[in-house]
This record gives structure tokens, sequence and C-alpha cells, in this order.
């Protein structure tokens, strides 16, 4: 093997292996406007694309495809419950451009996770004002009917 080549294999290798692996990081987005991303016109279809085909409650198993149990995001409730993960897994945003997820099939363009971010920075946000007054406690144990209306109930809240 000529020097040059060995040489340039060589960098190659020690590259990839000094080379830090990605880690979750959140993208501090701010809530300053959300420009009008709601879960209904954005984000549901979101999930459906490229998170539900594992996170979703109803796989168990290999069917999963290592997926967190409860990091289930067919429901509302459901991502919010895990939003932190969610910005720092899939969305994009000032301090970081999160393409962990997902791992594998269609990936979502800059556009779309930095859509996300928004919505998630902006939803938490109002979700965690309305569990901090009690608003939607009732209606915790519902199921997936009850998001839209604890939701509706955390924009009430909001300022």
């Amino acid at each position: 093997m000529k020097p040059a080549l060995l040489g340039a294999c060589l960098l190659a290798w020690l590259s990839a292996c000094s080379s830090p692996s990605p880690e979750p990081t959140a993208t501090e987005t701010p809530c300053n406007d959300n420009s009008g991303v709601t879960y209904e016109g954005f984000v549901k279809d979101f999930m459906a694309s490229y998170c539900t085909r594992c996170h979703d409650s109803a796989l168990h198993g290999a069917d999963r495809q290592g997926a967190s149990l409860y990091h289930d995001f067919e429901t509302q409730l459901g991502i919010l419950n895990v939003a932190d993960h969610v910005d720092e897994w899939a969305a994009a945003g000032p301090a970081s451009v999160n393409e962990l997820m997902p791992p594998n099939g269609a990936k979502p363009s800059l556009d779309e996770r930095t859509k996300l971010g928004l919505w998630l920075a902006c939803s938490q946000e109002n979700y965690n004002r309305a569990s901090d007054a009690g608003v939607g406690e009732e209606l915790a144990d519902a199921g997936p009917t009850a998001d839209a209306q604890i939701y509706s109930d955390a924009q009430a809240v909001a300022p």
C-alpha cells in the first residue's frame, strides 16, 4: 500500500473514532410567536409522518423498534408529557438542530424541525402554566379524546 494512501486511511479512521457522537440537546427555542403553528395544522401530521411508526401506545415489544415506553406521540398530551425529549431529539432552534430522530425512513426538513421546536416551546409553556393552575386535572385520565379540551383550557390560562 502506498504511504499516502495508508496515511489517508489512517487519518479517516482516526477522525471517525475521535468525532463525538451527537447528543440530545435542547433547542432553547423561545416562545415569541408560534406563527400559527398548531397541533391540528402541523404537529399531528408531523408525528404521523415521522414518529408514530414507533412512538404509538398501540405498539408493543419489537413493534416499537426500541422506542421508550410512555413516549407515545399519537396525541397532543402524549407529546406534551415528554416535550423536552421531543425537542432534544427531533426539533431545531437557536441552540441546536437535532436530527437523532427518526433514526430511519423519511426525515423531516429543517423547516419542519424548526416549526416543531416553536410549537413545543409555546405549547409546553401553556401546558405548564395550566398544570400549575390545576386546569385540566379532571380530564387527565380521560384519554386521547380529552387532549383537545386540556389544551384548550391551557390556552385560556395563558397570558
